[in-house]
């Protein structure tokens, strides 16, 4: 559900060099370190300006769980370790915010465009059939 949230809103995935939108300037450099740590270059991509843009469009849910799980977040490792079976807050942030940064990661290196842009379908013979 959050996910989709914070794709509805891309528009352009032009991500313009400017200050925060919503984050404080603490919670973006940590979320810029989270993200860069989880997907090395994700800050080259501006990750975390994205994901930023985002929360600034999104709605209070979504903003609340963002800046939540940023302030719980305090041992990536660990959340990491969870992640399979998040027990926490911050691990199941964790989850949130991994799926995230790759997805947006590529999404910004592909200059916005639909991943799946041109994807006419399978063409598997017995696709839908049932075994």
């Amino acid at each position: 559900m959050y996910r989709r949230e914070l794709f509805r809103i891309i528009g352009s995935a032009a991500v313009p060099q400017r200050p925060a939108q919503f984050l404080s300037d603490q919670q973006m450099r940590k979320l810029d370190s989270l993200v860069e740590t989880i997907m090395p270059g994700a800050r080259d991509t501006k990750v975390a300006a994205f994901i930023d843009l985002t929360l600034q469009k999104g709605d209070v849910a979504m903003r609340k769980t963002w800046t939540g799980g940023i302030e719980a977040l305090t041992d990536l490792e660990g959340a990491a370790r969870n992640e399979a079976h998040p027990v926490s807050e911050a691990d199941r942030f964790f989850v949130l915010l991994k799926r995230t940064t790759i997805e947006a990661h590529y999404l910004l290196l592909s200059g916005g465009h639909n991943m799946t842009h041109g994807f006419a379908g399978c063409t598997h013979a017995n696709h839908g059939e049932p075994e």
